[in-house]
């Protein structure tokens, strides 16, 4: 449930507040950006393991963050991205931040 609230907080943050409607195209590239939005934090994790002399240890944070990347872009490729698994893939509602 928390990961639903960070995403849709992420959403309402991100999106354009003055639009009524999103075209296919923007909706893709908010999309996208989404999925990039932690790749900064990434690299750093990258950057800061790879200062370990010797063979690069496996980071559990690191690993965590691309396993998560890795299931929200297969969920946007399989078209459930933003759909609630409670309502049975059906698409949930969207909350107006106000």
């Amino acid at each position: 449930m928390r990961l639903a609230v960070d995403k849709l907080m992420w959403f309402q943050a991100n999106a354009d507040r003055t639009a009524t409607h999103l075209s296919a195209a923007q909706l893709h590239e908010l999309i996208e950006r989404y999925l990039h939005r932690i790749d900064d934090m990434l690299q750093e994790l990258v950057r800061a393991n790879s200062r370990i002399k010797g063979q690069r240890p496996k980071a559990k944070k690191e690993d965590d963050l691309r396993a998560e990347i890795d299931a929200e872009r297969a969920s946007y490729v399989k078209g459930t991205f933003g759909t609630s698994e409670r309502a049975g893939g059906r698409a949930s509602a969207i909350v107006d931040g106000g």
